[in-house]
């Protein structure tokens, strides 16, 4: 009986709490934020993401139409898909980045010195670019090199050296001579510390080159050691207080798994814009999309940080290379088929870059902050004035939460257009809500991304499903004489190190593939190779004729099982010849057999494995050279390799075992790509 009465007593208590909540006009767990036109914050830089940093972009040029003007469309278009604000890419340099290395534009003094159009035709970000551009006028590009040629500072700096300096304008000036490309910023060298005379030298570089409108963001570092320091030296260091437009770092967001740390009241005092200039959200789908809005919330709200640009914009790459799927709007690896996915990170992105431009400022006060139950939000006004943008993350929210904005200072109290996504469904309009004397009154649902805004016109844009996928062309015939010109890089070819072209054979008979960089690495099974193929085949052969140079050797790979990066070694099997016919065979850096074979004193020469199970057989001009057994690579695709040297190959051709061997593959991309 006491108990009852103890538990009736209680609930008495709990009714008369809930009952005065109700006649305050509240309900359980409501927060109330005003949002204040007038407390004008910092400027909204835009959000963004990464091509390059590895050729991750490398197979989308490739793809049929219209399937490649939709995925295009999807990651530029203005209130379509994720409407990028930012582009950020790679200046190549012929060296690995991190999945894989972009042509350079410049493979000499000399070439930069007397630059000529075909220099920058090399690679695809230029074409990128320009299809983004095309869509959204207003996009701004950023562009950074993640290594640098070897001519670069040689005997004068290495990377840090006047050399790069120029290599940087060279490149910046042909975008705009022969592409019609203005560079907005440009950063100084990804993620490999802090040279403060160089920043210094480089800003000096491009005045004179007359590029002052491009901004310099310094120095694009994720260790926390090495981030925010060198900024303390602005208030005694005009020269560099003026070189450094911009204080520019990774992962700057407190959720990602490398080390954060906030910026510093130095930073912040400088009264320089802070950009997050790579971000990081290791996760696949939905969490992923509500994390990456999270990282835009977050970074503003905690470090005042206006841009974020996350890696990476799309992996169109082959799926056996590290990071392959991870948080890019669109998976495309299959330009044979035209198939491809796209990811909920696109429409984490359209919450925000739909409904915002570059130039609107942020709201302080209350306009920007944490909800008391789990999640963040952040205000954007518009230059008008009236119109602003609401993004709200409920990451982490155990319960629906009652939320009331009271909109001042200006801003618009019409009706207001929702937007919601969640893991059920992404980017879905709501009801429009009509505020209350100025007030937004409305239920957050956990684990949810939500827009408000008083702009209109937004969409989720809808093209019909893409071709069903396909595999990898089998059996495979590519003699390299169906492409028009020389110097561009051939169909489905994936470079991890180095660069392979197409070029004129050296006995003029038609065109091949080329090694067009010859580098003198003595440590590693490779200083150059490229990839492509299917990872799923097992029990195939694959042989291809090589010219070698003087020096050094050219390789053959099979069963290709993925990529070791910037080491340069392929997980796979590797057939080495040498130009006195000095051969070897490696499971990736383990010989499994060498020799000398007796060659003819001829420009080609043929390498050649068969794969059988366990069994691999290498053969150099059709004699069988090693027959050995080794299951440390069951399946994988094929490749060709270089060491200290520049070869030629052509016929690359891959079949069943003791197969006929095909006709030449018929690519659709000639003619219409081309």
């Amino acid at each position: 009986m006491r108990i009852t009465r103890i538990l009736n007593i209680c609930t008495f208590l709990v009714s008369l709490c809930l009952l005065s909540l109700a006649g305050a006009g509240m309900a359980w767990g409501e927060q109330s934020i005003s949002i204040d036109g007038q407390r004008e914050g910092r400027r909204f830089d835009g959000i963004g993401a990464v091509s390059g940093g590895g050729a991750t972009s490398r197979l989308l040029i490739e793809y049929p139409e219209p399937e490649r003007s939709r995925i295009l469309d999807y990651l530029f278009k203005p209130n379509f898909g994720a409407s990028l604000q930012v582009l950020y890419v790679e200046i190549g340099s012929d060296k690995n980045g991190t999945q894989g290395s972009e042509p350079s534009h410049a493979r000499s003094r000399e070439e930069l010195d007397h630059p000529r159009p075909e220099y920058f035709e090399r690679g695809y970000e230029w074409w990128l670019m320009k299809e983004a551009k095309k869509r959204n006028p207003e996009i701004r590009f950023d562009a950074t090199a993640w290594n640098s040629p070897l001519w670069v500072g040689v005997g004068s700096g290495g990377f840090w050296s006047q050399d790069m300096c120029d290599y940087y304008v060279g490149w910046i000036k042909g975008a705009k001579t022969y592409h019609g490309l203005d560079i907005n910023y440009t950063g100084c060298r990804n993620e490999m510390g802090v040279n403060l005379p160089w920043i210094k030298t480089y800003r000096k570089t491009l005045d004179k080159a007359g590029l002052n409108n491009v901004i310099i963001h310094a120095f694009d570092n994720w260790r926390p050691e090495n981030k925010w320091l060198f900024a303390k030296e602005f208030a005694t260091d005009a020269d560099l207080n003026k070189a450094v437009g911009i204080i520019g770092n990774h992962v700057t967001w407190k959720g990602a798994p490398e080390g954060v740390s906030p910026s510093p009241d130095y930073v912040l005092k400088s009264g320089k814009p802070i950009w997050d200039t790579e971000e990081h959200v290791y996760q696949d789908g939905f969490p992923s999309a509500i994390n990456k809005v999270r990282a835009c919330n977050e970074n503003y709200i905690d470090n005042r940080v206006s841009s974020t640009v996350f890696w990476h914009l799309i992996s169109a790459f082959y799926g056996i290379e590290g990071w392959y799927g991870k948080h890019a709007m669109a998976i495309a690896p299959s330009p044979w088929s035209g198939n491809y996915t796209l990811m909920p990170e696109l429409w984490g992105h359209a919450h925000t870059c739909q409904f915002t431009k570059i130039g609107w400022t942020y709201l302080e006060g209350e306009g920007c902050g944490y909800f008391k139950n789990g999640g963040s939000y952040v205000t954007y006004k518009s230059p008008n004035g009236s119109d602003y943008t609401i993004v709200i993350e409920t990451k982490g929210a155990k319960a629906d939460q009652a939320v009331t904005f009271n909109i001042t200072g200006g801003l618009s109290t019409g009706k207001v257009c929702v937007w919601k996504s969640d893991k059920a469904a992404m980017f879905q309009k709501q009801d429009d809500i009509t505020p209350q004397n100025g007030a937004i009154a409305l239920t957050l649902k956990p684990e949810s991304i939500y827009t408000i805004t008083t702009t209109s016109g937004q969409q989720k844009g809808d093209y019909p499903a893409p071709p069903a996928n396909k595999p990898f062309p089998f059996p495979y015939h590519e003699n390299y004489d169906h492409y028009r010109k020389t110097g561009v890089l051939p169909y489905y070819h994936s470079d991890i190190q180095g660069v392979f072209e197409v070029a004129n054979r050296p006995d003029g008979k038609g065109k091949c593939a080329q090694a067009v960089v010859k580098f003198t690495n003595t440590k590693t099974a490779l200083d150059g190779f490229t990839i492509l193929g299917d990872a799923t085949w097992k029990d195939y052969q694959v042989s291809v004729d090589v010219s070698l140079d003087k020096d050094g050797a050219a390789v053959l790979l099979g069963r290709v099982a993925g990529t070791r990066g910037k080491t340069t070694r392929s997980q796979g099997y590797l057939l080495k010849l040498g130009k006195d016919g000095t051969w070897t065979l490696l499971a990736e850096a383990e010989t499994l057999a060498s020799g000398k074979a007796t060659i003819a004193d001829q420009p080609w020469h043929n390498l050649k494995f068969v794969f059988q199970g366990t069994t691999i057989k290498a053969s150099i001009d059709g004699i069988e050279v090693a027959s050995v057994t080794n299951g440390a690579f069951a399946a994988g695709m094929v490749g060709l390799g270089t060491f200290t040297s520049a070869p030629c190959f052509d016929n690359l051709i891959i079949s069943e075992v003791n197969g006929a061997v095909p006709q030449p593959t018929v690519f659709s991309q000639d003619g219409a790509l081309q």
